[in-house]
């Protein structure tokens, strides 16, 4: 892995001391570092993307889509019981995860019968200018390298991710959520959501077809 690989570790914080995705990024392609490198800003072109920098940009795009919005939401106090009431959102669980489910499977792509991805769906739509200084970093990383991460390492990489996360999402939060233990809570929160959850519990055991609907369905 050559230097462009790797960023400069002095310029690796922000205003506040803390290491930030932002001051990772900058430490690649900031006028002032580059002058430190004894070069001009950088200008991605084919074969010339940092490794490093292209997985920067991608982390930087997913929390912008799908982790950034949701973080802040869990950190906030609820609108309706006022301030210092963090950690009392549970009401507005069965909305939000759904706010995450969305958000989740609007950045998959479609495949079509093989498997192969259709372009120009999910994180690969043009109209997705959060992933847009991704897509360009693709650009600059080599077809083919023997010594940093080439296109057909990047090209498994959004699959394996989003494929982890969903796992990921469905086992620790959406199951959780759905489950009959929680999902009841949405009787508190949206009102709309509120009065087909409530005629939901209330007809729970009415015979639809011959079949039952039980607190899973």
């Amino acid at each position: 892995m050559n230097e462009r690989a790797t960023a400069l570790t002095e310029e690796l914080t922000d205003e506040s001391g803390d290491e930030s995705v932002e001051s990772l990024i900058n430490s690649f392609t900031s006028e002032e570092v580059a002058s430190k490198r004894g070069c001009d800003k950088l200008v991605i072109k084919p074969g010339d993307s940092p490794t490093f920098l292209t997985m920067l940009q991608f982390h930087r795009a997913f929390c912008e889509s799908a982790f950034n919005d949701n973080f802040e939401f869990m950190k906030r106090s609820d609108l309706y019981f006022g301030p210092n009431t963090h950690g009392q959102l549970a009401r507005h669980m069965v909305e939000r995860t759904y706010v995450i489910w969305k958000q989740m499977q609007d950045l998959i792509p479609d495949v079509d019968d093989q498997g192969n991805d259709i372009d120009g769906t999910g994180w690969m739509d043009p109209d997705n200018t959060n992933f847009a200084k991704y897509r360009e970093a693709l650009e600059g990383v080599p077809e083919n390298s023997d010594h940093v991460a080439d296109r057909a390492f990047f090209d498994k990489i959004p699959a394996k991710f989003f494929a982890i996360y969903e796992n990921t999402l469905n086992d620790h939060v959406l199951t959780k959520w759905r489950s009959n233990e929680l999902v009841w809570y949405g009787l508190g929160g949206n009102k709309y959501i509120a009065k087909e959850l409530a005629s939901w519990l209330l007809d729970y055991d009415v015979d639809l077809g011959g079949e039952i609907v039980d607190g899973e369905g």
